[in-house]
């Protein structure tokens, strides 16, 4: 029986031999080259299949509606969710079947930053959050303590 690390390398030597088989899909779970390289956190791998030409789309989705996003979040993946967003502008808006988008599957200690990527409303309005937030929630501090001079 051959070991999981040669059979990923005869599976990654085959991509790079036949770029186009990275936008086929698994018969029975709709899975692409990229979903299970997102499942699995290789973004190595990811990167490679991305680069491969083969026009691979990065929001493809499973017969259950997953995108490779979906995927890395569900397994916590927070790297591969960064290089999918970030470095390839996997739409952080797509449901899958059950109506949840990739946000709704972070695992409850997920970095605020990475709850931001996703389009989290909670991360927004995080202490931690972005300008506009963090203005937003001066002026109500201002408010409620009614020093409106200093807003």
């Amino acid at each position: 029986m051959k070991s999981l690390e040669s059979l990923q390398l005869y599976a990654l030597g085959l991509l790079r031999r036949h770029a186009q088989l990275a936008g086929r899909r698994d018969f029975i779970s709709g899975y692409t080259a990229l979903h299970w390289a997102a499942k699995s956190g290789d973004g190595a791998v990811m990167r490679e299949i991305l680069q491969s030409g083969a026009g691979v789309d990065v929001n493809a989705q499973t017969h259950a509606g997953y995108t490779p996003l979906h995927l890395a979040a569900i397994h916590g993946h927070e790297a591969v969710i960064a290089l999918l967003v970030r470095g390839c502008g996997a739409d952080c808006d797509v449901r899958d079947n059950g109506g949840k988008k990739a946000r709704h599957y972070l695992h409850a200690g997920a970095r605020p930053e990475v709850r931001r990527m996703l389009g989290d409303p909670a991360a927004r309005a995080h202490l931690g959050g972005d300008a506009l937030s963090k203005k937003k929630l001066r002026h109500s501090l201002c408010i409620l303590t009614s020093n409106v001079s200093g807003c």
